[in-house]
């Protein structure tokens, strides 16, 4: 599924997060699949603000609104991704 299944606003973050958030381009980049909503909405909302400066993700998120953040967390959240024991 991944990508396929995916609304359209996910597809920005797929060159750095991968396709379903699981398999980041590199090492410094968050694996998201599989966080808590929570936390990812947070995590987005203080980038947009600038209260967490990261200019790639302040430019990636400048533009969302509230309907598309909830709609990325939601995606990402529900993904497969670590599981802690």
């Amino acid at each position: 599924d991944g990508i396929a299944t995916a609304p359209d606003v996910v597809e920005p973050c797929t060159a750095c997060h991968g396709a379903s958030g699981a398999q980041p381009a590199a090492s410094e980049v968050a694996l998201i699949a599989g966080q808590s909503a929570g936390y990812l909405d947070q995590t987005l909302r203080e980038y947009k603000s600038g209260v967490r400066p990261h200019p790639v993700m302040q430019e990636q998120v400048r533009a969302l609104d509230d309907a598309q953040i909830l709609e990325l967390v939601t995606w990402y959240a529900a993904q497969k991704g670590l599981s802690v024991k």
